[in-house]
């Protein structure tokens, strides 16, 4: 290379470094981005701090440049600012936007191999800068239908601005061989006449299963005459989405809607289960008679007779979980009490009840004595929680002392001439007069011509005057 040539490409360098000088001298404060950016991000609902956007500064500190101007990070846009250095300002362009993906959180799921998945299986839980962005949530494409196996999903949330979040959720599939559980409650109580429609005879029947939310219920009704009064059975069959199902049998009772000159009478008995349950619900079968069974909690040896209660047809309703009056000191204690007797209910029977009997009746004074005007409250709070309460209108006399003689309980409770009669017994252990007399009551009102029901939807409510 001669010296022209030299002397050349030094004279070139010296005007590029020359250049590269004067640059920085007249834009001393070098952003992120490159030499040439004048546009600098703070992101969405951060702090934006000025020194985090620059990347150097000429002859200087970051600690000598000084913004002047706001920026909302809480708003998204363009915002013009200038910056300060040297006693010289600089016009700048913030942009605040949303660069941070959503926070994303997924759980495993288990099924059969039959279910089509979606992304809300897997409960995701995602949460982006800004509450109230509309994040999209999606999966891959599902493959393992008909498979068994751990697979691997991957799930997407995705916020407005485009930032995306990745998880991988897995996803268990097994075959299922256990059959979902069905529970058909309590009797069934119709009119003569009514429709027995699906939603009729799906009222109080409740399914569960190991993996399939929604088993396929259907019901054989073939056998019901809803012309003609009497007791029958209808099958109901729960199937699983792998095929798995079990299968339940209720009562269904056909009755003559309930006119006022009707005769019909309500066998009803509190203060059990004992030993003297099992005894009525004997004579009860005996006579094809139902009743209705007011429980506590107490005598917790017979508590299956509750349970076998509400297989053959009888209501079950709740007295007291333990039959102390100081239940009546607050709200609060009654329905605490209300609601541990209706858990042991649920737990006998599979179901709970929504009718209840006051201890007492909702006539009684002894409450005075743990809350002045408590009753007046409950009444009307029993009602708004969905309860139904039942007095009566006729009594056997049982409980006028531990053990009543047998013919006193016959006369009381034979006295009434109502068409509509709600007779109150009891079936604690001292009742055993009561038992004894039972099948001479059912036999003198069969004589009379009344129908026998348990307590239902269609039952007439019978209440007495609060005196509390």
């Amino acid at each position: 290379m001669n010296k022209k040539s030299i002397l050349i490409a030094i004279l070139g360098l010296a005007i590029i470094l020359l250049s590269v000088f004067l640059y920085f001298l007249f834009n001393p404060v070098i952003y992120k981005g490159g030499i040439f950016n004048k546009v600098v991000h703070a992101e969405y609902k951060e702090k934006f701090k000025l020194e985090d956007q620059i990347s150097f500064v000429f002859l200087g500190s970051k600690d000598d440049v000084h913004l002047v101007g706001s920026v909302d990070t809480q708003k998204k846009g363009k915002y013009d600012v200038q910056v300060e250095y040297n006693d010289k300002l600089k016009p700048l362009k913030v942009e605040v936007s949303d660069t941070k993906p959503p926070t994303l959180e997924v759980s495993n799921y288990k099924t059969d191999t039959f279910e089509k998945v979606n992304v809300k299986d897997f409960s995701p839980k995602a949460k982006d800068a800004d509450p109230s962005d509309k994040i999209q949530i999606s999966m891959d494409k599902d493959d393992s239908i008909k498979k068994s196996g751990t697979f691997e999903v991957k799930i997407t949330a995705e916020d407005s601005s485009g930032n995306k979040a990745y998880k991988v959720a897995k996803l268990k599939r097994s075959v299922d061989k256990t059959p979902p559980a069905i529970n058909v409650g309590n009797h069934l109580s119709c009119s003569v006449g009514q429709e027995l429609t699906d939603d009729v005879l799906l009222n109080g029947v409740t399914t569960s299963d190991n993996l399939d939310k929604n088993p396929k219920i259907t019901i054989d009704k073939s056998n019901v005459k809803t012309n003609v009064p009497g007791t029958y059975k209808v099958k109901y069959k729960c199937k699983d989405r792998s095929g798995n199902h079990s299968e339940a049998t209720r009562d269904v009772i056909i009755s003559m809607a309930i006119g006022d000159d009707q005769k019909v009478i309500y066998l009803t008995f509190d203060d059990g289960p004992s030993p003297n349950t099992g005894r009525i619900l004997d004579i009860l079968a005996k006579y094809d008679v139902k009743g209705t069974f007011f429980v506590t909690g107490n005598d917790a040896s017979c508590r299956h007779f509750i349970t076998r209660a509400a297989k053959e047809g009888h209501t079950i309703g709740l007295h007291t979980y333990t039959h102390q009056y100081n239940i009546y000191s607050s709200k609060e204690a009654f329905f605490d009490d209300l609601n541990k007797v209706n858990a042991m209910v649920k737990e006998l029977t599979g179901k709970e009840s929504h009718y209840t009997r006051f201890a007492g009746g909702s006539s009684n004074t002894i409450s005075r004595k743990y809350s002045k005007g408590i009753m007046v409250q409950l009444v009307e709070e029993v009602e708004k929680r969905g309860f139904r309460y039942y007095d009566w209108n006729a009594s056997s006399d049982d409980a006028a002392a531990n053990t009543v003689p047998r013919d006193r309980i016959i006369r009381s409770s034979t006295a009434s001439r109502a068409n509509h009669i709600c007779l109150l017994m009891h079936d604690s252990r001292p009742k055993t007069t009561t038992a004894d007399a039972l099948p001479v009551i059912i036999e003198h009102y069969k004589k009379l011509g009344y129908t026998f029901l348990p307590i239902s939807e269609s039952t007439p409510v019978f209440h007495h005057h609060v005196n509390n």
